[in-house]
C-alpha cells in the first residue's frame, strides 16, 4: 500500500539524504509531528531515523531547521547538515528526483508507525 505523501526537500550526499514529508491523509490533524516529518537516511546501513524538529528559521535566501540530532540549513541549491559526526555537506535536489528505492523505504518506514 502506498501511502499519501508529499515530498517537500530532499537533500542528499554519497553517505545521507535528508528528506522532509507531508502526509496528505491528515488534513485536519492539528498535532503538526503527526504531518511533517524529517527522515534521515544513512545510506551505508539502509537505517532510517526520524530527526526529531526543535525549530525552523526560513528566509528569501537560506533555510534552517533545528533537530535535537543536529542543525540543516539549506538554500535552493546546496545544504549542511550538522551533526555529533560532524558536517555534511548537501546538495539539494527536486523532490521529483527521488528514487524508487527512497520512495519505497519510505512506505516501509511509516507502515511501521503506530497512529
Amino acid at each position: 500500500m502506498t501511502l499519501p505523501v508529499k515530498i517537500l526537500f530532499y537533500l542528499e550526499n554519497e553517505e545521507i539524504a535528508l528528506i522532509e514529508i507531508k502526509r496528505t491523509d491528515r488534513p485536519e490533524e492539528l498535532d503538526k509531528s503527526k504531518v511533517y516529518f524529517w527522515l534521515l537516511f544513512k545510506k551505508s546501513s539502509g537505517e532510517i531515523e526520524k530527526l526529531d524538529f526543535v525549530s525552523m528559521k526560513y528566509g528569501q535566501e537560506k533555510e534552517e531547521r533545528v533537530f535535537s540530532q543536529g542543525r540543516l540549513t539549506f538554500d535552493k541549491h546546496f545544504g549542511s547538515f550538522e551533526d555529533f559526526a560532524g558536517q555534511h555537506p548537501l546538495r539539494n535536489i527536486p523532490a521529483t528526483q527521488l528514487s524508487g528505492e527512497f520512495e519505497e523505504k519510505i512506505n516501509h518506514y511509516f507502515q511501521g508507525q503506530k497512529g
